[in-house]
């Protein structure tokens, strides 16, 4: 501070002082006296003066600025508070019985969550006028082969009027109960068919390669979904218990933002207890050994046709090194069955139908198509008219942050009264609530922002990669690069020591020696080691190379040059177009000659087993699934390399309203304990099991 403040009572007693020494008629300057009163008076303004500068001073300064002072600063460096932004979501208004004509839905109506004594309401608004209608005339579908069931674009429907459209390229009117039925209260998985991509028909057995236990797959033309058949599945072998078949597209797919689905049929209960899990994995096209696998068992598979799909940004995605998810060509399926013994004939387990489509969860009303009645041309348009018993609203939070991402069933209050409207409820959680940033938060990126601009030092790479809105954390590691080499040198008996060549070589278990171009001919520590101060290769004596013969060294070394980015995204697994736009950001920013490459950690999926004591005065549904968010946040908040605290967890559901006590019984199949995560790893959450 470049001044000092003073105290009410040293500015009264310098002032007084001052007048007395100066002004020989006044000799009164006692408590409550003219003087003391006059003075006191002035005093007051001085020391608010002084209290104002205070303020000034530490707003001029980013270690104690705060609010709008240190928004003010960091306009100087080109950086403005992030505001938040609101929770977008979708609400359906439901009916019991039809209306009896239509009415509206105001811009401005208020629905909530449920005011919970204790809890915290969440207000959300809608922004539009919506109509609810007594009936939905001709929406639009386009029919895909081998895709039965179609949610309409109201959740819950009385009934169905009519479809129409054409069959066999001509004029039809579908029949209710012979060539669809209206399938009311569903609960489970549908596609969302707009960017649907047949990859294979399954028709043609040739196109799958069959390896480990499973033996060449056959022709079915008697059970399929699409086309006129499938393929069998076939086990004759009793040697193993693995059949695996491999499908190459021949062209690389974008899937970063749709799922890899197949059809799996299961004949009968004899088939379903052979299968122990099944597997769809999905390879970059570029590296094979990078994938991405989603792991079914048994207990998630049922008799008849199941929708098998990979969402690789499902936490329960098992990833094998980092693939390009917008370079995807190889789709394997494997069954693993219970026992070496166990076989499948033809027709015990079927494919059919790969393709690509969005899969999405879905609860309410659709129309299933009967594949044994009339069906619609593929790729052709029918026509709904149904009376609706919902309409699907738009709402908003009407603050920003975090807390109002509400998970599923939880805005189910009419703040605003609607009498025409029985119940309120939102299938799908909200999102896109983002907090407004902390003064401390602030302060961080004004702080680095002056030494990031334009320089190329590890804190400037990271301070640029944190400021992508899909970048949580970000760790630079220089020299991160052990690149395999060989040396070839010739052996001379009269010489012990060999140099390398501009290189340092790191003294582990790939530093090997050979007769021959990668072999592993003599044993460091007893026939040859590193000099850790020359660094040269020293021979010991014990078994050599052949006098006058070549010999070829292989280590591994720190690549100068060269520096690895590891971002980790807010959401879970990056987009292979994020990564790309990190680098693009690195590329301009690195110094020249530098090589930065941009990835991402493996993300540990962790799941939590925990048993709760509930208040009763709480509804056990809502504690458990409050305490579920709770959990997942708390992994939001760790950074590559953070261990899953049992400690963390324990706190996360302690802190859910309605919770009195728990035990947590397991974190990540290691059970009460801390979850170990390694260095190139980050943990996000599984499917929590609480109770």
């Amino acid at each position: 501070m470049g001044y000092i403040t003073k105290t009410l009572q040293e500015i009264k007693t310098n002032m007084i002082f001052n007048i007395i020494s100066n002004v020989d008629e006044i000799n009164d300057a006692n408590i409550g006296s003219i003087l003391d009163i006059f003075v006191t008076s002035i005093a007051q303004e001085i020391e608010e003066q002084y209290d104002d500068l205070v303020i000034i001073d530490e707003g001029s300064r980013i270690s104690t600025a705060t609010g709008d002072y240190l928004e003010e600063l960091g306009l100087l460096v080109g950086i403005t508070r992030n505001t938040g932004t609101k929770a977008t979501g979708t609400v359906s208004f439901i009916r019991n019985d039809p209306a009896s004509s239509n009415f509206t839905i105001a811009s401005g109506t208020i629905v909530s969550t449920q005011p919970t004594p204790g809890d915290t309401q969440y207000n959300f608004v809608t922004s539009a006028d919506y109509t609810f209608t007594t009936t939905i005339i001709n929406e639009s579908h386009t029919y895909i082969d081998g895709i039965y069931d179609y949610p309409a674009d109201q959740k819950f429907i009385n009934s169905v009027s009519s479809i129409d459209g054409t069959a066999g390229a001509v004029a039809y009117n579908f029949i209710d109960a012979t060539d669809y039925d209206l399938i009311s209260d569903f609960s489970g998985n549908v596609e969302n068919l707009t960017d649907f991509v047949l990859l294979d028909n399954c028709e043609t057995h040739a196109d799958w390669v069959h390896t480990d236990d499973a033996a060449a797959p056959t022709l079915n033309n008697t059970t399929y979904r699409e086309g006129a058949g499938s393929l069998n599945l076939i086990k004759t072998s009793t040697t193993g218990k693995i059949m695996t078949y491999t499908f190459t597209a021949g062209a690389a797919t974008d899937f970063s933002e749709n799922d890899d689905v197949i059809w799996l049929y299961i004949k009968d209960a004899t088939a379903l207890g052979k299968i122990d899990t099944v597997e769809l994995a999905i390879t970059d096209a570029t590296i094979a050994t990078h994938n991405y696998e989603m792991s079914y068992d048994v207990s998630d598979l049922a008799v008849g046709w199941n929708l098998i799909f990979i969402d690789y940004t499902n936490s329960e995605v098992i990833t094998t090194g980092n693939p390009d998810i917008v370079n995807i060509d190889i789709h394997r399926l494997r069954v693993n069955v219970n026992n070496n013994a166990d076989t499948i004939a033809a027709g015990d387990i079927i494919i059919d139908n790969l393709h690509m489509a969005d899969v999405y969860n879905y609860t309410g009303n659709l129309i299933r198509f009967d594949p044994t009645g009339t069906l619609p041309d593929a790729s052709t348009a029918f026509l709904i008219d149904y009376i609706p018993l919902s309409l699907e609203v738009a709402v908003t939070a009407d603050t920003v942050g975090a807390d109002y991402n509400v998970g599923i069933g939880q805005v189910t209050y009419k703040v605003t009264n609607i009498a025409q409207i029985d119940t309120l409820y939102n299938y799908a959680a909200f999102a896109s609530g983002v907090n407004i940033e902390t003064d401390a938060e602030l302060k961080e990126r004004i702080e680095n922002a002056s030494a990031a601009a334009n320089v190329a030092t590890i804190s400037a790479l990271e301070y640029n990669l944190k400021t992508l809105t899909f970048v949580s954390n970000a760790t630079i590691d220089d020299l991160p690069e052990t690149t395999a080499t060989e040396e070839v040198k010739v052996y001379d008996n009269t010489i012990t020591n060999y140099a390398l060549w501009q290189k340092v070589a790191i003294n582990d278990a790939n530093f090997t020696i050979g007769d021959t171009s990668g072999a592993n001919d003599y044993t460091r520590n007893t026939d040859f080691t590193l000099s850790a101060v020359t660094n040269e290769i020293q021979w010991l004596g014990a078994t050599e190379p052949v006098h006058a013969a070549l010999f070829y060294t292989n280590f591994n070394f720190d690549k100068l040059g060269y520096v690895n980015a590891v971002i980790v995204g807010r959401g879970g697994a990056l987009t292979a177009t994020q990564i790309a736009e990190a680098q693009t950001l690195m590329d301009e920013k690195k110094a020249a000659g530098i090589i930065v490459t941009v990835s991402q950690p493996t993300y540990i999926t962790v799941a939590i087993t925990a048993t709760l004591t509930i208040d009763a005065t709480y509804t056990s549904a809502d504690v458990i699934t409050n305490v579920k968010t709770s959990i997942d946040n708390y992994f939001a908040t760790l950074s590559v390399g953070d261990n899953v605290l049992l400690a963390e967890i324990i706190w996360s559901i302690m802190e859910v309203s309605g919770v009195d006590n728990c035990n947590v019984s397991d974190i990540g199949g290691g059970g009460a304990a801390d979850y170990v995560i390694a260095s190139t790893e980050v943990a996000i959450p599984g499917t929590h099991v609480i109770s």
